[in-house]
């Protein structure tokens, strides 16, 4: 999986970025549709899995934007089945705003309900993302994402590191 993401980086840092000028503006919507891997660890559960988020975001100004993030997962540890569903609130900074290459970070905090083996819990979540947003027309960008979320579960603290890759549309 790294070896893919670092040739999809490579790839994009050698787009010739110059032939369109897009960049971030004030009252744009985004949507967004992102691949994610995704590795979550509890205790002794453990697992890497694939998941599908989608996104909805709208720009106060050239640089924030204001947004909310959806995705589920599900995987086996061992004995334990893991399903999750999470929902966020995720306020971005973008840097460069009038270039086709905009770095962002931002903060996000949300709910995730958790159902494992024997039991299920509604747990608020918070983290940090970052990530590039690389535009290839005014009302599209291929987007790359880090992400590290933390809640907690029965006294046990989940950690979820991810790489989202995707692909968003403004209007």
């Amino acid at each position: 999986m790294r070896k893919i993401v670092v040739a999809v980086l490579s790839c994009l840092l050698v787009f010739d970025v110059s032939a369109v000028l897009a960049g971030t503006k004030s009252g744009d919507s985004e949507i967004g549709v992102q691949m994610s891997y995704q590795n979550m660890s509890a205790g002794d559960i453990d697992g890497d899995v694939m998941i599908i988020a989608g996104k909805f975001a709208y720009f106060l100004t050239d640089a924030i934007s204001l947004g909310g993030t959806t995705a589920g997962v599900a995987f086996s540890s061992g004995d334990t089945d893991v399903t999750s569903v999470t929902l966020e609130l995720e306020p971005n900074y973008h840097f460069n705003t009038a270039s086709n290459v905009v770095p962002y970070a931002g903060v996000h905090t949300g709910m995730a309900i958790v159902d494992y083996g024997d039991g299920s819990n509604s747990e608020i979540d918070y983290g940090l993302q970052g990530g590039m947003k690389f535009f290839l027309s005014e009302s599209t960008a291929f987007d790359t994402q880090l992400r590290f979320t933390r809640y907690s579960v029965d006294d046990t603290d989940v950690d979820v590191k991810e790489i989202r890759i995707g692909l968003n549309i403004y209007f």
